[in-house]
């Protein structure tokens, strides 16, 4: 698996990329319309480790850090730890079953549904959610990935500043969608999550929790 650090160049690898990055599904919500079918794209599992997470992530007596993981038919990731998350956590993803060196984006996102959402590059991703072109990555041949991503608490949106489907300034109604999610949303079932898409169509989101106070 090899990192991008920065977005391709050229507009057919940028163009798929963009488009795979967006193709992330939280909570069965779909963020974006996605053309292929060949992928690992659909429900997802989840499970959690019964055994605490190596991480450095600090437990506490009223949380144990866990390695979460999420599988959508092929796809598997796991998220390490996936629990007791504090604001610039860093995780450890690691991946299997995804299509041979796809490109791919990683992505935070609260899955509060009808989110205004912002185009980027045709693709309509919402405002809760951070831009998944700051973390894109390439499968290896194997179909496997290797990752770390720093977890944002608080507002972790907009992925694109300017006017969003609202109308309104992204910016502004991306507050409404904070990771924790608000004890409203997260009453109705909204939850926050690192997903990927990859240009193969994989797509495979994680759940996560946090840490008590975050």
């Amino acid at each position: 698996m090899r990192l991008l650090t920065t977005p391709p160049t050229d507009r057919t690898s940028r163009l798929r990329l963009i488009t795979a990055a967006a193709c992330v599904v939280i909570a069965g919500a779909t963020l974006a319309a996605c053309g292929s079918s060949k992928g690992s794209a659909g429900s997802t599992t989840t499970s959690v480790s019964s055994s605490p997470s190596s991480s450095s992530t600090p437990s506490t007596s009223h949380c144990t850090a866990k390695a979460v993981t999420a599988k959508a038919k092929k796809a598997t990731m796991t998220v390490s730890p996936g629990t007791c998350l504090h604001d610039g956590s860093v995780v450890k993803i690691s991946g299997r079953g995804f299509a041979p060196k796809a490109l791919g984006g990683l992505s935070e996102c609260n899955s509060e549904s009808g989110q205004p959402t912002v185009s980027i590059e045709g693709n309509k991703v919402p405002v809760g959610c951070t831009n998944p072109l700051t973390k894109t990555l390439s499968i290896s041949s194997s179909g496997t990935l290797q990752a770390t991503f720093t977890i944002k608490t608080g507002v972790v949106g907009p992925p694109a500043n300017g006017t969003d489907s609202a109308g309104h300034k992204a910016a502004a109604d991306a507050r409404s969608y904070p990771c924790p999610p608000t004890s409203k949303q997260a009453s109705g079932g909204a939850t926050c999550g690192i997903s990927i898409g990859d240009s193969g169509g994989d797509q495979v989101t994680v759940p996560l929790s946090f840490a008590p106070g975050s």
